[in-house]
């Protein structure tokens, strides 16, 4: 009979805290763990770009992610309906202290966006001021 590998993942030991960042930023927050050794992601947590745990995680191998900072952003990128995303990503160690994953928080600012664009209809005036009502105001003329 095969003996069936049931060791953890090495990223494993990061799992409590990318599920407490998601668990208190849910819903508005995508928490990811990707594997740089395997290019792929590892757990994903209130997912919302359609990325599942196995898919490719599009980082490469590029040397720079293994050796430069230890947190990337805040940036802005875009999710797969275009919406916009601010993310930060942050160096995840192994027990052994080398860097072998990614911890990334993608926050869905799509639901700002549509408050900042309601407040702005709001504040922004509909017409130019109508001079005739103001032409004789002279309060109106200190307060501007």
């Amino acid at each position: 009979m095969k003996k069936i590998d049931s060791a953890p993942h090495p990223l494993a030991i990061h799992f409590p805290t990318a599920q407490a960042v998601a668990a208190l930023l849910h819903p508005h927050a995508e928490v990811v763990i990707h594997d740089v050794m395997t290019d792929r992601v590892v757990r994903i947590w209130n997912a919302f770009s359609k990325r599942r745990p196995g898919a490719p995680s599009h980082l490469g191998h590029d040397p720079d992610l293994l050796e430069e900072a230890d947190t990337y952003g805040p940036y802005e990128k875009a999710n797969f309906d275009g919406s916009r995303i601010k993310s930060i990503s942050a160096v995840l160690r192994d027990k052994d202290n080398r860097r072998a994953g990614f911890l990334c928080i993608n926050l869905d600012l799509s639901k700002f966006d549509a408050a900042i664009a309601l407040l702005s209809a709001f504040a922004t005036p509909l017409t130019d001021r109508p001079e005739p009502l103001f032409r004789h105001d002279w309060r109106e003329r200190i307060n501007l």
